[in-house]
């Protein structure tokens, strides 16, 4: 008898103790991360204290450990400064608004294994891969993250029959990658 799950495999990754200067910016990341995750239309983002404070509960943190209104709520903030931040979060506003759809942490299958990119939004003419990462890693990670973005827009162009941009979003420091078209 076969079990249904028979063919899936786990990856084991070894644990690589961390510094506490590392453990905090990997948390940081995380709760910016999930914070993002709340905001689907650019008219969200007037609540990102409160998406804040949601994603410190959910990580089960204590809100007086972090600086919230120093350092995590600004960093949010620059996420919406960039022009680009219009591609990833649409206005409600927008003559379009009734032609987009916002995908956040949507599961694609492809080949016996599943995709999730953070965020897809599929405009009448296109789609937008974005994924959000902590930190601007060495070159050597950047290359994975980049052919990881690769594949969820070949996916994605696929499954929508539309041509895919994707891009990568360090949240520190901030950096936008454009990484590519289909």
């Amino acid at each position: 008898m076969r079990y249904p799950f028979s063919r899936i495999r786990l990856r084991h990754t070894e644990e690589i103790p961390l510094t506490e200067e590392e453990f905090v910016k990997k948390k940081r990341g995380e709760i910016l991360h999930f914070a993002l995750s709340f905001i689907t239309y650019r008219e969200d983002a007037k609540n990102l204290l409160c998406h804040l404070k949601r994603a410190l509960a959910f990580f089960g943190e204590r809100e007086e450990l972090w600086k919230i209104k120093e350092d995590l709520l600004p960093a949010l903030d620059q996420v919406f400064s960039l022009k680009e931040s219009e591609l990833f979060f649409p206005s409600l506003n927008s003559q379009l608004a009734l032609f987009i759809k916002v995908l956040k942490e949507k599961s694609f299958f492809a080949g016996n294994r599943i995709f999730r990119p953070d965020r897809v939004i599929i405009y009448p003419e296109k789609a937008v891969v974005v994924d959000f990462k902590s930190h601007l890693p060495d070159e050597e990670i950047q290359k994975t993250q980049v052919a990881q973005v690769e594949g969820y827009c070949r996916i994605v162009s696929r499954v929508y029959k539309k041509p895919a941009e994707g891009y990568l979003l360090y949240l520190q420091p901030l950096t936008l990658k454009k990484v590519v078209e289909f």
